[in-house]
């Protein structure tokens, strides 16, 4: 686990999640893969907190590795399970989750992956605006799924959790990824993120930008079409 800024955590969970500790109890945003429960409970005690102390779990989109664990950790702590209105159906087992962009034609592998356990949505975001969640606010960067949302922390300059909107490479140069497609709707949703100010970037399957992340996705932005 490393701090991202002060009371912000990036966890490993088969890919990246984040605990934000607050006066109102720990925000989690993502939860990883099915099985990853102790990853998140161990990382929790590391801070002197407990499971019980998560008051709301915010889902960037709704594939596995991002909700797996979900289901499980609100019903250990009552927590409020926050998601796009578009992606919600995924998370409560109404519809199947679409298939990672990179899979394309073979999105039938995500067929053999573990499916996670459903878990109702508490409150579903219709575009930009009101979390709940003090000092987040929701971006709709849709693209990797339908309903994919970043999450913007007003602290130290600006943090966005950008999820699966995008990477970044070793020398912190924000690209699409293998994950994502060059089609105007992933483009579109990295062009907003640039339009943004935020000193810091953390991300699902990459190292996070600590210094200039606005700059590095305006500068990437400007390559595209």
């Amino acid at each position: 686990m490393i701090q991202v800024i002060q009371g912000v955590y990036q966890m490993s969970t088969n890919g990246n999640s984040f605990l934000i500790d607050g006066d109102g109890g720990l925000t989690l945003i993502d939860c990883g893969t099915p099985g990853s429960v102790s990853k998140i409970e161990n990382a929790i005690r590391e801070i002197g907190r407990t499971t019980a102390d998560i008051a709301s779990i915010l889902v960037t989109h709704g594939h596995m590795d991002h909700f797996g664990t979900a289901a499980t950790l609100k019903e250990t702590s009552g927590a409020r399970v926050i998601a796009s209105d578009i992606d919600a159906p995924v998370l409560q087992g109404e519809i199947p989750a679409p298939p990672p962009p990179f899979l394309g034609r073979f999105g039938f592998l995500a067929r053999l992956m573990p499916s996670p356990e459903s878990v109702l949505v508490d409150h579903r975001l219709a575009g930009l605006g009101v979390t709940t969640v003090e000092d987040v606010t929701a971006i709709e960067t849709p693209g990797h799924t339908d309903g994919h949302t970043s999450y913007f922390l007003d602290r130290e300059g600006g943090l966005m959790f950008v999820g699966d909107a995008a990477v970044a490479n070793r020398s912190g140069n924000v690209r699409r990824g293998f994950m994502n497609r060059a089609e105007p709707v992933f483009d579109g949703s990295i062009k907003k993120l640039a339009e943004l100010e935020f000193d810091k970037a953390v991300f699902g399957h990459s190292a996070p930008i600590v210094k200039g992340a606005s700059r590095a996705f305006a500068q990437f932005a400007e390559t595209l079409a």
